[in-house]
This record gives structure tokens, C-alpha cells and sequence, in this order.
């Protein structure tokens, strides 16, 4: 696996962030290697029929560029890239780290998120009781981003699906950094603050109808760095992007 580190620092709006598009991936891949991304995903199918994530082979958002343009200006070059390569990451851990053209580089985004009474949350998953922050995925086939509100959008759209969170509970949201994971997935961090407290945001969770989280974490300020410095992956960075 990779060895996640920080991509870009800094606090800013997402409606600073410029997005570019480019048809032209640096992602490289040979035709046998491409029959054998077919081949292991096929065989994920067969083995685990009840997940509707191995017959999803939509387009991912791929991050080919991040650039500070200026103190107030970020830009993203963005391509796509076929969810089935994603999955064959753990099968093709050798291939896929062997080159930069290899790298998956699919866009993510996530929140560390505050209620009004200063706990963060964090959802606990429902298939395998994994503790995680609040985020996804950038599919091209939900939403067409074209500049920085629209990642905004998509982490407003994963707080809706995973803990019933609407947008009229967002006192405010901002860029804080993009990070690398062991995966090679760029994910994008922002700092959300709640105009609800713990005990609103868990009455809200319990209407939800995504069965993604089954329930809700919270941490305490004084235990949240130490908390993060034990997660796996690109999480422990955040304690060296985060706001306060």
C-alpha cells in the first residue's frame, strides 16, 4: 500500500476551488492487464453476489492535477476513471503502485464535522462496524462538477444518504486540504460546523433510510487529535490540515 501524505494545506471556499477538465488521463493501462481487471472483477461478483458495489461500473472522478493558482485560488484538473479499477485495487496492489500512470488518484470527499455543542461526529459502517468520517465518493454519473461547490455538493448529498445532515443544518463548511491514501484515493477534507447538537443530529440519524452507517460517533475536542492519530490511512493526517 501507499504511504498517505498531504497534497495540498490550506482554508479556503469551496467556491474557490477552479475546476479543469481534461479527455487526456495519464492513467495507463495495457490490454492484458485490462482483461485481468475483468477477470477479478468477476470474480468478486461471484463471490459476493449481495454487493451492488461490484456490479457498479460507473465513472469516478480522477485527479490529474492540484494546483495553488494564489493564496485564495486552488485549481483541480480532473479526468475519469472506471469504478472496476478501483476494485481491483487489493487483487492488483502490485500493478497499480508500480507506476504514477498506475495510480488510481479517484476523488473522494469527507468532513470533519462539529455540532453545536463541540462534538465531532464520525459513522460507525454497518458491514463491518468500521468507524469512518462522514463522505464519498465523486461519481461523474451523479453530478457534473464543474467548480468546487459542486464537490461541496456531493459531500452535502453523502451527508443526507448517511446521516439524514440537510444543508439548512450547515452553519458553514470549508476547504481544508486534500490528502493521499494508502489507496491512492485523493480525498478532499472539509470542516463543517453544525448549527444542531449531538443530540438533534442523532434524532435526525434515526430517520435516515441509507443503511450505509448504523450509528453515530462522537468525539470530544480534547480527545479528537489522539482519536484521528489512531485510525488507519490518510486519517491521522488531518490533525496536520485541520481547523480548530
Amino acid at each position: 500500500m501507499f504511504t498517505p501524505y498531504v497534497l495540498h494545506k490550506g482554508s479556503l471556499s469551496f467556491t474557490d476551488i477552479a475546476i479543469e477538465h481534461t479527455t487526456h488521463s495519464s492513467f495507463c493501462i495495457d490490454e492484458a492487464t485490462n482483461a485481468r481487471v475483468s477477470d477479478v472483477r468477476q470474480t468478486l461478483q461471484l463471490r459476493r453476489k449481495e454487493e451492488w458495489r461490484l456490479c457498479f461500473n460507473g465513472n469516478y472522478y480522477r485527479v490529474e492535477t492540484i494546483q495553488q493558482q494564489s493564496p485564495q485560488q486552488l485549481a483541480i484538473g480532473l479526468s475519469t476513471i472506471r469504478y472496476q479499477y478501483i476494485a481491483a485495487y487489493r487483487s492488483m496492489q502490485d500493478f497499480f503502485e508500480s507506476s504514477p500512470e498506475h495510480h488510481l488518484n479517484h476523488l473522494s470527499v469527507a468532513a470533519m464535522i462539529k455540532t453545536s455543542d463541540n462534538k465531532y461526529v464520525f459513522g460507525v459502517r454497518s458491514h463491518n462496524g468500521s468507524i469512518d468520517l462522514i463522505g464519498g465518493g465523486v461519481q461523474k454519473d451523479e453530478l457534473l462538477v464543474q467548480s468546487g461547490t459542486d464537490i461541496q455538493k456531493t459531500l452535502y448529498k453523502e451527508c443526507k444518504e448517511e446521516i439524514w445532515l440537510d444543508s439548512c443544518h450547515i452553519s458553514s463548511c470549508t476547504y481544508v486540504g486534500t490528502l493521499f491514501s494508502y489507496t491512492s484515493n485523493n480525498i478532499v477534507i472539509a470542516s463543517m460546523q453544525l448549527a444542531i447538537s449531538s443530540q438533534e443530529l442523532s434524532e435526525l440519524f434515526h430517520q435516515k433510510t441509507d443503511e450505509e452507517m448504523k450509528w453515530l460517533l462522537y468525539i470530544e475536542p480534547q480527545d479528537i487529535q489522539h482519536f484521528l492519530g489512531k485510525m488507519k490511512s490518510y486519517r491521522p493526517l488531518i490533525n496536520d490540515i485541520r481547523t480548530p
